[in-house]
């Protein structure tokens, strides 16, 4: 192989890299890097051939995504937690849908079913893993 390494340095020394991914035509690299299991953290972009990461969106990320067959969504899991829910439920996983265009956010799935009183009834997540078209 003649290519260069492509170095990811843009995250602190005790953070990780939770997720990465190349798009399918292999010209981005999309990745989590930051604090694990419900820790701050944020969606980086940045291209295949090296460069400067661009930071798209802080959250709660999860390590299990999966990238849209365009390359231009990411769809993850996010610990959320909701401080106005009683109960052992929180805090708990939505999937939601990144446009790493534009960085906005749209939830798919709720992982947390609520009871008539306000309680978490309980937990539910669905796992990303693959497209259909």
């Amino acid at each position: 192989p003649t290519a260069t390494p492509t170095m990811i340095t843009d995250f602190a020394r005790n953070e990780v890299i939770s997720f990465l991914q190349f798009t399918p035509n292999s010209r981005r690299i999309v990745y989590v890097a930051g604090g694990t299991d419900g820790g701050d953290n944020a969606i980086y972009v940045m291209n295949a051939t090296g460069g400067e990461a661009e930071r798209l969106d802080r959250g709660t990320y999860a390590q299990w995504g999966q990238l849209s067959p365009d390359g231009d969504e990411l769809a993850i899991l996010e610990w959320t937690r909701n401080d106005s829910v009683r109960g052992q439920f929180n805090p708990y996983l939505n999937l939601v849908v990144v446009d790493l265009n534009s960085g906005d956010s749209t939830l798919l799935f709720e992982g947390l079913a609520l009871a008539d009183d306000g309680t978490g009834q309980s937990n539910q997540f669905a796992v990303p893993l693959d497209w259909w078209q």
